[in-house]
């Protein structure tokens, strides 16, 4: 638990309604990393993406790159030694980040925003309101790449147009892997909204 809500309190409203994670791992000491439309966190410049501290509450030195000028961060998750954010316009982005060093390792371009982010072992998986590309493959609102270098890798989940809805959440589990958002299941269903697959 935070000691200190000052650094939050400090940055853009947007912060806290869209990018928080708390790392446990893969980090010299445990942080809050937080992703938003900020441009500082605690008085410091960090824009759209950062992390403090658990245990103070303060900013720390992780200084990662932002993916480009306009590109706020919509949604992040930390797995063993990375963080990932998924990224609004232009188009849209999926990017992995060091860690420990907050070098950008890597980056997937959408035609859409990346609204939703979920790491399980060795793949990332992003949702958003991208149709029908996703790093030069066909995707709609769902896709699933390699952690290591954001590779896309197979992944058939039958989500269909219109893609201005598209997956606002992601949570991957034991028996499954859960979206929800504003998306259908095929074009005769009509039910949507919230949806169940198998492992994959």
């Amino acid at each position: 638990m935070l000691k200190s809500a000052a650094p939050l309190a400090r940055t853009s409203a947007a912060l806290l309604s869209e990018a928080l994670e708390a790392e446990f791992t893969g980090a010299p000491a445990l942080r809050l990393v937080a992703g938003g439309t900020f441009k500082q966190l605690d008085g410091v410049a960090r824009k759209f993406l950062g992390s403090v501290s658990l245990a103070t509450g303060a900013h720390t030195g992780w200084t990662p790159a932002p993916v480009c000028g306009g590109c706020g961060v919509l949604d992040v998750d930390a797995g063993g030694k990375s963080v990932f954010v998924g990224v609004r316009g232009p188009a849209g982005h999926l990017a992995g980040y060091n860690a420990t060093t907050g070098a950008l390792r890597w980056v997937t371009k959408a035609d859409g925003d990346v609204q939703a982010v979920a790491v399980s072992h060795r793949r990332v998986y992003a949702g958003g309101h991208f149709s029908p590309w996703f790093g030069g493959h066909r995707r709609t609102q769902i896709a699933a790449v390699r952690a290591r270098d954001g590779s896309v890798t197979p992944l058939r989940i039958p989500l269909t147009q219109p893609a201005r809805g598209g997956v606002h959440a992601i949570a991957v589990r034991n028996d499954g892997l859960y979206l929800g958002g504003a998306f259908t299941l095929n074009s005769n269903d009509r039910r949507g909204r919230y949806a169940k697959f198998p492992p994959s």
